[in-house]
């Protein structure tokens, strides 16, 4: 229909529900742009690839789990 979409892809030689990485960015942009952004998930990529896609703020679509901080002296 010619609106604008913002397009994220992650892609897995794991199946459909292996984990994947997305940034601190990529989740702000998704919180955003809800209504713009879409995330790409492709996967089983190496044998038999497939594709699922969700729109909208990934921290309301998925679970999330912090795994890497940022440290500086203070």
């Amino acid at each position: 229909d010619g609106t604008d979409r913002l397009i994220e892809v992650k892609t897995t030689a794991g199946g459909k529900h292996t984990p994947f990485f997305l940034s601190h960015n990529e989740l702000e942009m998704s919180r955003e742009s809800k209504d713009h952004y879409h995330l790409y998930r492709v996967f089983t990529f190496r044998d038999d690839p497939h594709l699922f896609f969700v729109q909208g703020a990934l921290d309301s679509i998925f679970k999330l789990e912090a795994t890497q901080y940022k440290a500086w002296l203070s």
